[in-house]
């Protein structure tokens, strides 16, 4: 499992097809095509892969990020 670090977060820049950077235990951020940031949590429920949305880069930093992604899964469980 690769870490994310802020600098590869901030240098991530749009390309021609959206696509994200993943750290581990599900926490990914898209890049969209206009360049919009956008922190994720994948997980599986029921044998189906789902994403649910934490927050917008910069206003979401990588940290807190990792914070939300634990009350994420706490939220998940019930």
């Amino acid at each position: 499992m690769s870490k994310l670090s802020a600098i590869a977060v901030r240098n991530a820049k749009p390309k021609e097809q959206p696509y994200k950077l993943t750290e581990g235990n599900g926490l990914c951020l898209h890049i969209a095509t206009n360049g919009k940031k956008t922190w994720g949590y994948r997980f599986r429920l029921a044998g189906k892969e789902s994403t649910v949305v934490l927050g917008d880069y910069p206003t979401m930093t990588l940290e807190s990020s990792r914070s939300e992604i634990i009350k994420a899964r706490v939220r998940l469980r019930w």
